[in-house]
């Protein structure tokens, strides 16, 4: 088995076919790439989820992905916990009333010449 992804964390139930269509995400836009391009980027979250990842021809076979969907239904992708835990803190203090957040690159205190991705609510 080369490729697996397993749901494991999601804000809301999800219908057989979103279970599905959630678990391939070629489609997503990476927030890496998207804020590189644009410094950063806006996104009013109606859904997020975490996936477990097995692929057998990664350098790192097992791996977890977060899925962020926007209202518009732009998905956006990306592999940052720091971004990951700083965004479900500001979703569970929402706790459940629409929000935007600004997603955006910041300069690495541990690692020169590096930036990582976090989130603020706005």
């Amino acid at each position: 088995m080369a490729y697996t992804a397993e749901i494991t964390k999601c804000n809301k139930e999800l219908t057989k076919k979103e279970r599905v269509m959630y678990k391939n995400a070629s489609d997503c836009k990476r927030l890496d790439d998207e804020t590189i391009k644009t410094g950063s980027l806006v996104i009013a979250p109606e859904l997020w989820l975490e996936l477990s990842v097995h692929n057998d021809k990664a350098k790192n076979p097992d791996y977890t992905q977060y899925i962020i969907v926007d209202k518009d239904g732009t998905s956006y992708l990306t592999g940052s916990e720091n971004f990951m835990a700083n965004f479900l803190s500001i979703a569970e203090e929402m706790e459940g009333e629409p929000f935007e957040v600004e997603v955006y690159r910041k300069p690495s205190k541990n690692y020169n010449g590096k930036d990582f991705l976090t989130c603020k609510l706005i």
